[in-house]
């Protein structure tokens, strides 16, 4: 550490609401409004234009990775509808993967000098094969740390969006759905609500904040082309929202959606609790899940989804007797995935030093990856990103804008 100069946190959005140089994450239930504030936060960068509760800043570049829309027919309206200026916001006509391209990504930050990328969602371009899993700690880990490295590298956030679950009476942490992971590596999370007190109006709400004390939610409504609107700061905590929304959909009658908040409030809970052992005695899982407020059913039928296998253990000294243990799956055992950078990352050992690579073995690694088409097949290669300005004209003329 003698050789390490501390540094005071930079903040894209001041207030203490999301840092430069870190992966972030933003969280919510389809058509809750994560795409709509991500646009604003880039529209907001693109332009210098000051986010809510901050002041004007220097315009910079952005990356948007995101595929499940069109860039010409969505994402370009959308971005106008916010006021980005579209000639700073660069697309890529190919996916990338990775692990595997995080050399790229560096590369491509620093050719645009991109302040923020979007990863519109991240589980899409994360390659876990045919063995990994994007509910396993571990798998997740070893997929993401290059990812942490590349947002220090560069100073810029990377925000991750990610697909909510309806896991009623969970912690708002535990609200995304995938391994838990996600959020860990996460800096800082939004997590975006419809108001239960009013349908109209969104919630941007702060379920961690590592850096700066937790910041006020604040609430929001969706104009024309789901351009935020902002109202204002409002004092509930994304945990109290949340409780609330279980609330009210359990006092109307949603039977089905209650159900299945329980059951993916139960898989979350077995998720943290098996963490990277993988296993545990059912017994004891059903005695601690039971006192956590989760019935012995729930628990079960969450065991059936999330596939954990049971299997019984012999007890040394005690012929015919055992224990049934809950097992869940893994990937096959001292499988390494090997990452361009040079980092080997092993399934079997994720707080192993093979998961972590120095920012400056990355830097050094990084100019001497091969070029992206080397990697992947179709990617996108440094440079050759195109910004939104250029973007409707080309699909207009019929051309693609590669």
């Amino acid at each position: 550490m003698s050789t390490i100069e501390s540094r005071q946190v930079d903040w894209l959005w001041a207030g203490g609401r999301l840092q430069r140089g870190a992966v972030v994450s933003i969280d919510g239930l389809p058509s809750a409004g994560k795409s709509s504030l991500a646009t604003e936060i880039v529209a907001c960068v693109s332009t210098g234009r000051a986010l809510y509760g901050g002041t004007p800043s220097v315009p910079r570049s952005a990356i948007w990775i995101g595929h499940e829309e069109g860039a010409a027919t969505a994402l370009r309206p959308r971005l106008d509808a916010a006021g980005a200026d579209p000639g700073r916001v660069y697309v890529y006509p190919n996916p990338p993967s990775f692990p595997d391209m995080y050399p790229w990504l560096a590369r491509e930050i620093r050719e645009v000098e991109a302040a923020i990328v979007v990863i519109d969602p991240i589980d899409a371009y994360l390659d876990f094969g045919t063995t990994g899993d994007s509910h396993r700690n571990g798998d997740v880990r070893a997929r993401l740390m290059g990812l942490a490295v590349v947002a220090d590298e560069t100073a810029s956030t990377i925000v991750m969006i990610r697909h909510g679950r309806k896991a009623g009476g969970v912690h708002a942490l535990y609200r995304a759905a995938g391994s838990i992971a996600f959020s860990a590596l996460s800096r800082a999370i939004v997590s975006v609500v419809t108001d239960p007190t009013d349908p109209t109006r969104r919630l941007a709400c702060w379920s961690k904040q590592s850096d700066a004390p937790e910041p006020s939610s604040i609430a929001f409504s969706l104009g024309d082309s789901r351009r935020v609107r902002w109202i204002g700061d409002d004092s509930r905590s994304a945990t109290e929202v949340m409780a609330a929304s279980d609330a009210s959909a359990s006092g109307k009658g949603r039977g089905s959606d209650v159900a299945a908040s329980a059951t993916d409030a139960a898989e979350t809970w077995l998720m943290e609790v098996l963490g990277e052992e993988g296993e545990a005695p059912a017994r004891e899982l059903l005695k601690e899940g039971t006192l956590a407020g989760h019935t012995s059913r729930v628990l079960r039928r969450a065991r059936e989804r999330l596939g954990l296998q049971v299997r019984q253990r012999g007890i040394p000294g005690r012929r015919g007797a055992g224990e049934w243990i809950w097992i869940a799956p893994r990937p096959r055992r001292n499988q390494e995935l090997q990452d361009p950078t040079g980092a080997s990352y092993s399934d079997n050992d994720p707080e192993s030093d093979a998961n972590s690579t120095s920012q400056t073995e990355f830097a050094a690694l990084e100019s001497d990856a091969p070029d992206s088409a080397a990697l992947r097949n179709g990617a996108p290669e440094s440079g050759q990103g195109k910004s939104l300005e250029t973007v409707a004209d080309a699909l207009s003329d019929g051309g693609a804008h590669a």
